[in-house]
């Protein structure tokens, strides 16, 4: 999936969900963005994953960093499994 990340309050623009997994009560999300790969970490998706209009995903980790996908539709086909 592509994205848009954030480092302090600038966020990124994502361009690939390269993975997204759970480990114990954790989901860790690897994203290609704009400024490279970045990895966030996130405890509970609903409060950390908010979707914006019908298009727009903005994600937030456990740190406060911020990814933010443009547009859902640009996607490549993995990364919208």
């Amino acid at each position: 999936m592509r994205q848009h990340q954030s480092i302090g309050t600038k966020t990124r623009r994502g361009r690939i969900i390269v993975q997204v997994r759970q480990h114990q009560d954790l989901w860790i999300w690897q994203l290609e963005t704009n400024a490279g790969l970045m990895r966030m970490t996130m405890r509970y998706l609903h409060e950390h994953v908010q979707l914006h209009g019908a298009n727009r995903l903005l994600l937030i980790d456990v740190n406060g960093r911020r990814a933010e996908i443009c547009d859902l539709q640009t996607l490549d086909g993995a990364s919208k499994k």
